[in-house]
């Protein structure tokens, strides 16, 4: 865990070792490269690698609902980690649970998982730099240094195996370059956040071996005011004073390219980050209603660490023109977390988790095309994974006498802490032909077997003293044992009658695995809970139209879900809030969603996206109303985190004006409608209506870029969580109004 007693000192070296980076290249800025102008940035296809196709494939040519943005888009729009795309993408939301700071809680088209439990799998797949990232906890993390992001929205099981169900997320860092270049950020925002980064890449041996290093430090001195009343031992104006979610980053990643001949690359990146600093800022809205007003008593505290290795080699080999890439990753995550679950002024509910999490795996494939008429890809999968999760609960109405025999020496809180271990090991295997049946029709024909181990003990969170905040001497339940195996098929048609337009039809299938819940606070027999499965049928098209002006995509489809894992919450006054986990229900939910990008001029662009969905209960088979019963009444709830409406729209402008140098101005406005966000519908999240502006200078001096830009003008409050408890919802409030400069260069 980070070193708390040298953190100014640390603070200190990593500042200025960015600090004279900057200064130094800063020095040659007359050698800089041009930069692009926003409104090409933009048109430009990118290539996705979601597809795991040689080489990646163009956006416009892939038959999949899948929006992506290159690391200028990601510059231009500053965004900081994957939730700040959060309100971007049609059907789309990517939060933060905020119970344990950045552990995703992302749905895609309504699916999702709304825990902040390491043993829950994901449903969306999170991949980073071809590694698929196992659990939750620990996944959200900073963009910079990214080459690209791709959000591809459906099940993606036949690729990505287990835990996509409703889609995948790829991240990609950027690998070592064969020509010098440096890329140097700093920026300031309300809040007050400091951030700056650096990244410099280029050959050792020319064409051979290149290497790159990239270092961001970021100090953020937290965004919200507490307003709690004095306290005892506390002075009102410190208290008032404190800003609540200050929070300290350090990640470093360096990189090593290795070309020894035409037909070999290996690429090795490593990454080690740290994190330190206070919890995540909570509301109980109940008390402070829709406002922006954190009143507590107890700051939080939150540490991780991670360190994380991949290694990618690409072999181009003659047999079908084809590539044989085998990615190997391993990552260790270790997290401590403190946090005010009350969200009053007085300590009613407070928690402290412990998450140490151990990956290993390894994907081999092969991509090739043979003669004009057939591609494949098809490749196996290993992964194997250690987990151990300890959650200790304060909670002062459960206490005891210290001495029974003499009631004068007070009492002690009951200790309600337990959690679990969990080994898991994950095997599967995969194919996908791509078939031309005539130059303008293809049949899509894939499918994957899949095959996973779990092996768990687990001790009850209720008064327990075999469990410590470091891990458990013994468990309730030991020997745990669960096995999933499927096979998930996929099948679909693309039809391409000109170059700039296609439409896709696709069936396809996918699975999240079942597990064991290690937030267990009741009594009862401890036992997995089954399989989620998704059968999906989706419809698209992809064309561009007036001689390349207008972009449009578009996909509507309907999701058949079976066995539906729910995390069910429930207030209670001896444990505060119990969640059982169980397969509840199935439904069907069906959408449409569309993404424009209309050239107006030469330097105008007009971006916009629409989201429609709407879903039901086919059978319920569990008291989610919470009613006593099971009935109507749970047939009628809406499913939690799938939105109605989401659109947006946004303009890009380059003004060119000679000696001074040239413009960019950006606004985009998005908008969410409410959501339910428990299964028993008491918790929702608020509608939400994001405006964005910038406006960046590059002036005639190269490589710099000087922006102004403001997140979330209007204001609104928005969170990822609305957790029900006896005393009110905890809602971890994301940033309101944000007001930043960013200087940039590029070499």
């Amino acid at each position: 865990m980070p070193n708390h007693s040298s953190g100014e000192a640390r603070r200190f070296l990593k500042s200025a070792l960015l600090g004279a980076s900057v200064a130094a290249v800063a020095a040659t800025g007359a050698l800089a490269q041009d930069s692009q102008r926003a409104t090409d940035v933009v048109r430009d296809q990118i290539f996705v690698t979601g597809t795991k196709k040689a080489g990646g494939e163009e956006l416009q040519s892939a038959p999949v609902a899948v929006t992506a943005y290159g690391a200028e888009a990601l510059d231009a729009l500053f965004v900081r980690d994957i939730t700040s795309l959060s309100y971007s993408v049609p059907n789309v939301q990517l939060e933060d649970i905020g119970t344990i700071p950045g552990t995703a809680n992302f749905s895609i088209r309504g699916v999702a998982v709304n825990s902040s439990i390491p043993s829950i799998d994901p449903a969306v797949a999170l991949v980073y730099d071809g590694v698929p990232l196992a659990i939750n906890t620990g996944v959200i993390f900073d963009t910079f240094d990214l080459e690209a992001v791709e959000v591809l929205r459906g099940p993606q099981g036949t690729l990505f195996g287990r835990n996509a169900t409703a889609g995948a997320v790829v991240l990609r860092t950027s690998n070592p370059t064969d020509e010098l270049t440096f890329k140097a950020k700093a920026a300031a925002e309300t809040g007050l956040l400091v951030r700056t980064s650096a990244v410099l890449s280029g050959p050792v041996i020319e064409d051979v071996l290149s290497l790159k290093l990239g270092v961001l430090y970021e100090d953020d001195e937290g965004y919200f005011e507490n307003t709690a009343p004095s306290l005892a031992g506390f002075g009102a104006s410190a208290l008032r004073q404190k800003n609540v979610g200050a929070r300290e980053t350090f990640v470093i990643r360096p990189a090593l390219r290795y070309t020894p001949n035409d037909v070999l690359e290996i690429v090795t990146k490593y990454e080690h980050g740290e994190i330190d600093g206070f919890g995540n800022p909570g509301q109980n809205r109940a008390v402070n209603g829709d406002e922006f007003e954190v009143s507590i008593n107890d700051f939080g505290s939150f540490e991780s660490e991670w360190t994380q290795v991949t290694n990618e080699i690409n072999w181009d080999v003659p047999f079908g023109d084809g590539t044989i890439t085998n990615i190997t990753g391993y990552r260790e995550f270790e997290a401590v977390v403190e946090g005010d679950i009350d969200s009053l002024p007085i300590t009613i509910f407070s928690s402290f988790s412990r998450t140490e999490h151990e990956q290993f795996s390894n994907e081999l494939r092969y991509s090739g095309t043979f003669g004009d008429r057939f591609e494949v890809t098809a490749g196996i999968f290993y992964m194997d994974q250690e987990l151990l999760y300890i959650e200790d609960r304060t909670i002062p109405s459960q206490r005891r006498p210290i001495d029974p025999n003499d009631l004068s020496l007070g009492t002690e809180e009951l200790p309600f802490i337990g959690g679990g271990e969990q080994d898991v090991e994950t095997f599967g295997i995969f194919a996908q032909a791509d078939i031309a049946v005539t130059d303008q029709l293809t049949l899509i024909l894939g499918g994957r077997y899949s095959d996973e181990s779990k092996e768990a003990n687990i001790e009850r969170i209720l008064v327990d003293e075999d469990c410590t905040r470091e891990t458990c001497s013994s468990f309730d339940v030991n020997g745990l044992e669960a096995g999933f195996s499927a096979f998930t098929p996929k099948v679909g048609l693309q039809y391409e009658p000109t170059d700039n337009f296609q439409a896709y039809l696709t069936y396809a299938e996918s699975i999240r695995s079942g597990g064991f819940n290690f937030r267990n606070t009741t009594p009862a027999d401890i036992v997995p809970f089954d399989e989620e499965e998704v059968t999906s049928i989706e419809a698209g098209i992809k064309t561009e139209l007036f001689d390349n002006r207008l972009r449009l995509n578009a996909a509507v489809y309907q999701m058949k879900l079976d066995d539906l894992q729910r995390e069910v919450n429930r207030s209670d006054n001896t444990a505060q809030v119990v969640q059982e986990i169980a397969n509840t229900a199935d439904a069907t939910i069906e959408g449409l969603e569309a993404e424009f990008l209309a050239s107006v001029t030469d330097n105008f662009v007009i971006t916009g996206q629409l989201g429609l969905n709407t879903g039901d209960y086919d059978e319920v088979r569990f008291d989610i109303s919470g009613d006593g019963i099971v009935s109507d009444n749970d047939l009628r709830l809406d499913i939690p985190r799938l939105a109605p409406r989401t659109y947006g729209i946004g303009f890009i402008y380059d003004l060119e004006c000679g000696n001074v140098g040239d413009f960019t101005a950006r606004a985009n406005f998005n908008h969410r409608a409410q959501v339910a966000y428990s299964d028993n519908n008491l918790g929702t999240l608020p509608e939400a209506d994001i405006f964005d502006a910038s406006i960046a200078w590059n002036p005639p001096a190269d490589g710099w870029t000087v922006s102004v830009y403001g997140k979330n003008l209007a204001n609104e409050i928005s969170f990822g969580n609305d957790t029900q408890t006896p005393f009110g919802t905890f809602s971890p409030l994301n940033k309101g109004r944000i007001i930043g400069v960013e200087v940039q260069f590029d070499y």
